[in-house]
């Protein structure tokens, strides 16, 4: 039997993993008849705007048979009431939490996977894909919000025997939630959060994920094939990739941050055929790069090296912005009400170098905010679920691509998706409007190619390249990066996103030597990045950037 209730203690058996829970308590977790936890925990978590978790504790427990393959928990607690609905089908185990209080300002509803063995690996769709174990100083405690951080909602954990429990969601409706880690050197707990939209404060109840509980015995790469053929068929990749410009498939070498130099491309074409690369172009506007949005003009000293450029036969990407708006642009006075603002604070959200010698800093919450964009780089986030934005958008590109005949565009921080307080706009959420925004630029503009910053489930979908960001390294490499990156992304994506360089992928140094082999580590296409410091590093290209020509020549592996 799939399901066994003796008083309040169920025993739930899937082919291939086998739960226990008392009352209110998950108390075991059983692969191939061992057992992965090491201390019981309880099954719930409240989390309320603002405050600490409150583990859900039960002062009554009902349990409901519904038939020989699924259950209702129903509990009564101080907290509030939970329903939580077990099903089990094949190798799979089903869990569908939900909650109400009378306390408003719900946030989320943790489903506790337990205190695990703290010896196995855990391997997570984060910063491309990562794999940490025991001794790594990285993710103790941390919350790893869907899709920013938690860029495919599962999770896979392995044991060195190559067994495999995982965890994750099928969700064709693109919701928020998080995953939340906090591990030390005697376990590992894992917290599987189905999030409200913000705002939170009127929020008393939360519910809607279905996690889904299995294991493998053939290690995390047999599960992680599942989600890649989910992903593919919930959003029809396949049709996606056959309508994108036959072209993109020759891309052997990317350049990004390329610099307005007609060196630089003679200089490439002297290793490579330019048929063969694709150049992320940001200084072609009228404007100085990061200034003035949405004002998307082309510079007439540019107009040689583009024409260059394409006469070769390079493809250039003209670098866009997706979502920002300058403060001191005309527009945004008529934008200035539907900004991103933080989920739980409702602070204004913003990209400001204003502070800390030009690194990014928080929004100043002056209204005034027209006066730091004199000066500095301040660029608001402009919510993509509201339909004028995104005409405004799609208007600017295309007003630029079609005179120029481009086949071709980057769209720049197309990962910027999180929970805000004003979460849904026309009844939809950023995540809904940057799927708009690309779906319509390719359907107005046929076989075009879209390239992007930072990868996630969602982002992943129209974009054919990617700028990749590397584990918690945006500019300067933490200490193990080589170690602890892995090639998760990759494969559950299946090649349908190529990743090419972000940042300080030069071979400048030893640390731009590191970045080369992790983005390489990773899966990413052989590519370089490129500024006025670095720009001799082509001219007279040193042994990493010789070994990347190489690469994309087929002459190395």
């Amino acid at each position: 039997m799939a399901i066994a209730i003796q008083e309040h203690t169920i025993t739930i058996a899937s082919s291939s993993v086998k739960l226990g829970i008392n009352k209110d308590r998950l108390e075991s977790i059983e692969i191939n008849g061992q057992s992965w936890l090491v201390e019981p925990t309880p099954l719930l978590t409240f989390l309320f705007a603002g405050e600490k978790e409150a583990p859900f504790e039960a002062s009554s427990c009902s349990i409901v048979p519904l038939g020989e393959h699924a259950v209702d928990l129903i509990y009564d607690g101080m907290l509030g009431h939970v329903n939580v609905r077990i099903e089990v089908y094949g190798e799979d185990i089903w869990i569908t939490p939900c909650a109400i209080t009378t306390r408003t300002g719900f946030k989320a509803l943790s489903l506790n996977l337990g205190r695990m063995d703290a010896n196995r690996d855990l391997i997570i769709p984060t910063y491309q894909g990562v794999r940490i174990d025991r001794d790594c100083p990285y993710l103790r405690k941390e919350r790893l919000a869907w899709p920013y951080a938690w860029e495919a909602a599962i999770l896979f954990m392995e044991n060195a025997a190559g067994e495999c429990f995982y965890a994750w969601t099928e969700d064709p409706e693109d919701r928020y939630k998080a995953l939340n880690i906090n591990r030390d050197a005697d376990g590992i707990q894992i917290g599987l959060e189905t999030e409200n939209n913000g705002p939170f404060h009127d929020k008393k109840e939360v519910g809607g994920h279905t996690w889904r509980l299995a294991a493998s015995i053939n290690g995390w790469q047999a599960a992680a094939e599942r989600y890649a053929d989910w992903l593919e068929s919930a959003w029809k990749l396949k049709e996606i990739r056959a309508q994108r410009a036959a072209w993109q498939e020759e891309i052997r070498f990317a350049v990004s941050w390329c610099p307005a130099d007609p060196q630089v491309l003679d200089a490439i074409a002297q290793y490579i055929a330019p048929k063969h690369v694709l150049i992320h172009f940001p200084g072609w506007r009228s404007d100085p790069y990061d200034r003035n949005y949405p004002n998307y003009v082309l510079d007439p000293h540019i107009r040689p090296f583009l024409d260059k450029a394409r006469a070769m036969g390079f493809h250039v990407m003209l670098h866009f912005n997706v979502f920002s708006i300058s403060t001191n642009h005309e527009l945004f006075r008529l934008f200035s009400e539907y900004q991103y603002r933080d989920v739980e604070t409702a602070a204004l959200m913003a990209w400001y170098t204003g502070l800390n010698n030009g690194n990014f800093a928080s929004c100043p919450q002056n209204p005034l905010l027209e006066r730091y964009a004199e000066t500095d780089v301040l660029l608001s986030y402009t919510h993509m679920g509201l339909t004028r934005w995104r005409n405004e958008i799609t208007k600017q590109v295309l007003t630029v691509l079609n005179p120029e005949q481009s086949d071709c565009v980057f769209l720049d921080q197309t990962n910027g998706l999180p929970n805000i307080q004003n979460a849904v706009l026309e009844g939809r959420t950023c995540i809904d409007g940057v799927q708009m925004i690309m779906g319509d630029l390719t359907r107005m503009k046929p076989g075009l190619i879209i390239g992007g910053e930072g990868l996630n489930e969602v982002s992943m979908r129209y974009q054919a390249f990617t700028q990749l960001h590397l584990f918690q390294s945006h500019r300067v490499s933490i200490e193990g990066l080589e170690q602890y990156a892995y090639r998760v992304c990759d494969l559950l994506y299946r090649g349908h996103t190529k990743f090419i360089a972000y940042c300080n992928n030069d071979g400048h140094d030893e640390a731009s030597e590191l970045r080369i082999r992790v983005h390489e580590q990773l899966g990413g296409m052989p590519s370089m990045t490129l500024n006025d410091r670095t720009i001799d590093d082509l001219l007279k290209p040193n042994q990493s950037v010789r070994d990347l020509f190489d690469r994309a020549n087929g002459l190395r592996n």
